[in-house]
């Protein structure tokens, strides 16, 4: 698998800073988090570039729990972003999170304490590191994230592919987005 490195492309405009675009999900197997830096091109287009992604094995003991494992998916996502930001040189602009759970995503505009431990703190940690009213809901299908909890063949991982590129509707202006 060969993996892109360069993270800014040729013919970026100057005056607009990139955006970091996460996406996270969980299934009763895995967890995991891919963020991509969104350019705006000199053309009015976006161009996502793959920077990082996390994936975890579910715990083992325990009730398979979806929604455990949904929030730890946002949780990485969170994570992730701000380790990003903390790290780069690169500045980057807004922060735009993405999940294809309802109830995450429900979970994450209200207040921790109305959860047991494990997802108040959760909550806590995703409500201080993101801004809860920018989380967006995308189908399952348009989740690139699934690829880290579902797996995939090597085969699909090109690199111009939709792994390393997002997904095609990510060149689009974001009030387009599904």
């Amino acid at each position: 698998i060969l993996i892109p490195r360069r993270t800014k492309p040729v013919g970026v405009d100057p005056q607009v800073l990139p955006k970091l675009v996460t996406f996270s999900d969980g299934s009763p197997n895995a967890f995991g988090t891919v963020i991509y830096a969104l350019w705006k091109m000199l053309d009015g287009t976006n161009k996502a570039v793959f920077l990082m992604a996390k994936a975890k094995i579910a715990p083992l003991t325990g009730p398979a729990d979806v929604v455990r494992s949904e929030l730890s998916g946002a949780t990485a996502a969170a994570r992730l972003k701000r380790w990003v930001k903390t790290n780069s040189r690169q500045v980057y602009g807004e922060h735009i999170p993405i999940c294809d759970s309802t109830i995450v995503q429900a979970m994450i505009q209200r207040e921790g304490y109305f959860f047991n431990t494990f997802a108040g703190g959760r909550v806590a940690e995703i409500q201080g590191n993101t801004e809860p009213t920018s989380w967006k809901w995308v189908k399952s299908a348009d989740n690139i994230s699934d690829v880290l909890t579902r797996g995939c063949s090597p085969d699909n991982l090109k690199p111009d592919g939709e792994w390393f590129c997002g997904k095609s509707w990510m060149s689009n202006p974001i009030k387009d987005w599904p």
